[in-house]
Order: structure tokens, then sequence, then C-alpha cells
């Protein structure tokens, strides 16, 4: 059974999008576990460094600095 991870994605996406609420918490919880990430990402990183969310979403960034969303 083959399973189609990139058209499931890209409606997951939508509907992210689509929903800003459902993202603002994907992006904060991204955020807050991010040291769940695992260390070694195999076939990624073979020829790249691990990826890591970053520590506060763009929106914290953007309200720290006094800029609007």
């Amino acid at each position: 059974m083959k399973i189609p991870i990139p058209d499931l994605l890209i409606r997951l996406r939508g509907e992210l999008y689509t929903r800003p609420a459902l993202y603002r918490a994907f992006a904060w919880l991204a955020t807050r576990f991010r040291a769940l990430t695992p260390p070694v990402q195999p076939g990624w990183t073979a020829s790249r460094t691990p990826l890591k969310p970053a520590a506060r979403t763009l929106r914290e960034q953007l309200l720290e600095r006094g800029e609007r969303d």
C-alpha cells in the first residue's frame, strides 16, 4: 500500500493556513517541544545539519520588537 505523503502534507498545510488558531497552536507546540527532536535524522543528516525548530515563533519575535503581525 502506497501512502500519498506529499498530497497529505499539502492538504494539512492548507488546513493550517485556513485556521490561524490551529496554525498558532502548532507553531507554539513546535517551539516548546523542540528538545524532543531526534538528534539523528537518517537520510537528512547524511549531508546536512539536523533540523531543530526555532526557540520562539516568528510571531512572538515580532511582538517582542513591537511590530504587529
